[in-house]
């Protein structure tokens, strides 16, 4: 299905790139020391995180052209694969533990962070949900509480890892999405 819109947010496009490119300025400045005396090579750390920033902004561009309607109709099941990752990560034998958090799956070669699609899976969810229930979302019964239930889940399995910053981004980025749906500001006041 193709997108409505004929052309790119350039000012979110140039904003995005601007990140991006301090953040390619501060890996350069905070690494280059390193990465000559560690491989020889004082643009080590930089080229490969170029490549990924590549990547990164070649794949926002791809997915700005697919129709939200898409993300809406696969919200469930996108956040329900990425829970069950989520728990997958605290199987013995499936998660890898690095830097004493056991939160990723290898596969093969590669490794993924199940977290970063949690953090996506929740935000399209939410959305979706404040979307098809706006009047339902704004209530402490029918739109908070549940919300908050499922926020709070997801944040009780990442904090099993344990994984304390992808959590509270996840918490943050909940609690965020409330306040733009108009949940009155008293409930942020309660907790």
């Amino acid at each position: 299905m193709k997108n409505k819109q004929s052309s790119i947010d350039l000012l979110t496009l140039l904003l995005a790139l601007s990140i991006t490119t301090i953040g390619l300025i501060f890996v350069l400045s905070s690494s280059y020391i390193w990465a000559e005396y560690k491989f020889d090579d004082a643009f080590y750390f930089f080229k490969r995180q170029f490549l990924f920033a590549s990547i990164g902004v070649i794949g926002m561009i791809a997915v700005s052209r697919i129709d939200y309607q898409i993300y809406k109709k696969y919200a469930t099941p996108f956040f329900l694969v990425s829970l069950v990752l989520l728990i997958l990560v605290l199987v013995p034998g499936i998660g890898l533990v690095r830097g004493g958090a056991r939160s990723w799956i290898g596969i093969g070669a590669f490794s993924l962070q199940p977290s970063e699609f949690m953090k996506l899976g929740l935000i399209v969810f939410l959305a979706r949900y404040m979307s098809n229930y706006v009047e339902d979302a704004k209530t402490f019964k029918k739109g908070v509480i549940p919300l908050l239930f499922l926020i709070l889940l997801v944040f009780g399995v990442i904090m099993l890892q344990p994984d304390f910053g992808s959590g509270m981004v996840i918490v943050a980025t909940g609690f965020v999405m409330l306040f733009i749906c108009g949940v009155p500001i008293r409930y942020f006041v309660y907790f």
